[in-house]
């Protein structure tokens, strides 16, 4: 029986949609031309609750949702062998352990194509690293707000490769960090603990960001482009 102040936390899908669409208002709150409507339907048109991964008391992921019928084998997100993860805790714990690497090297490699400096990547805190990505997510906004729409008659200057680059690794460790996280804290967790509330908290604030500079990357590329990135988990990208 759980003591008391133990809980399974993990984000419904609800609760993570409607967390991404604020955090993405209140970055966007003092931009001109960019509204809170803006910032919600670009939520909605990436479905991004999609990417919460189902995950039940004992661990496994349940394949009827998007994210387990989709992105459980895209091995530029998560290891290969997923299925491997039902045979037992040993092999499960080793293969989180593989996951959280692989997302800890797609992080690694953002950081790097961003130019964040050397010193906020080493000293590993996820909350310098927070505050970077959300600065690169307001300058995607700046950008969306200050470009046309193209048209026969405009043409708009847009660093496709470098964008896509980006948009591509940004999906990569955010799928990474929610699949590792919601595995990793199947176990019940005492959030009357300090340690247990910050990591639960450190963790909402990363997917937080991730998230937003996601969404703004893609709001800003449907823009300069005409058309959102499509990527694998999406219905009708």
């Amino acid at each position: 029986m759980a003591s008391t102040g133990s809980y399974y936390m993990h984000f419904s899908k609800l609760d993570f949609e409607n967390y991404v669409k604020d955090y993405f208002t209140k970055l966007a709150i003092d931009l001109q031309g960019i509204s809170k409507e803006i910032c919600e339907q670009t939520v909605d048109d990436l479905q991004i609750s999609s990417l919460i991964p189902r995950v039940n008391r004992d661990g496994k992921v349940d394949k009827r949702c998007s994210f387990g019928r989709k992105s459980m084998n895209d091995s530029s997100s998560l290891p290969t062998g997923a299925e491997s993860v039902e045979e037992g805790h040993s092999t499960e714990d080793n293969y989180i352990e593989k996951a959280w690497k692989l997302y800890h090297e797609n992080q690694s490699e953002l950081l790097s194509h961003l130019q964040v400096s050397a010193e906020i990547q080493k000293s590993k805190s996820e909350k310098q690293i927070a505050v970077e990505l959300d600065k690169f997510s307001v300058n995607s906004m700046r950008k969306y707000a200050a470009t046309e729409a193209p048209t026969s008659l405009v043409l708009v200057k847009y660093d496709s490769e470098n964008e896509i680059k980006k948009i591509e690794l940004c999906y990569q460790v955010l799928i990474g960090r929610l699949w590792t996280y919601a595995r990793s804290m199947r176990k019940e967790n005492d959030l009357m603990t300090s340690n247990g509330w910050q990591k639960w908290r450190s963790h909402a604030r990363m997917v937080g960001s991730f998230a937003v500079y996601y969404a703004s990357l893609q709001m800003y590329r449907k823009k300069a482009s005409g058309g959102y990135l499509p990527m694998l988990y999406m219905d009708n990208p």
